[in-house]
């Protein structure tokens, strides 16, 4: 069983530098953003990065609490869709990241959502599968 030691040291290996990989991105990404500019209060992340499971094919599932509006969103959109773009263009990521078309999964959340306890927004002050807190400015 020393191989199947080996194989699992590899595999966790790879698994790591995935979800790094993808952690620097993300970081990179909303702390470059203006919040107010727009639109955002909140990001938070879900998923196979909040997991540490990531693999090579996997996104960054975002839950994006903001005003509401929709040029806020439309702006939101642009701006994780030109670093969605940048990233995937780029060969620096080529060993960590492919077979996307789209680098982030966006779930966006008002008001509305969190008090109503719909959508995404339970996953906010959930007890389990909670959403992990990137960056607010609340």
């Amino acid at each position: 069983m020393l191989i199947d030691k080996i194989e699992n040291a590899i595999k966790e290996t790879s698994v790591s530098r995935y979800v790094e990989t993808r952690q620097k991105i993300l970081s990179n990404a909303v702390m470059s953003a203006n919040f107010p500019d727009l639109g955002l209060y909140s990001i938070y992340v879900i998923g196979s990065v909040k997991e540490h499971t990531s693999g090579i094919s996997s996104d960054i599932d975002l839950i994006l609490y903001y005003n509401g509006s929709k040029e806020s969103m439309k702006l939101i959109k642009l701006w994780f869709e030109a670093w969605s773009e940048s990233v995937l263009k780029s060969d620096k990521y080529t060993e960590e990241i492919s077979g996307l078309d789209n680098l982030f999964d966006l779930h966006f959340i008002t008001d509305i959502d969190i008090e109503k306890k719909t959508s995404y927004a339970v996953m906010i002050n959930a007890l389990h599968n909670r959403a992990k807190l990137i960056k607010t400015i609340l």
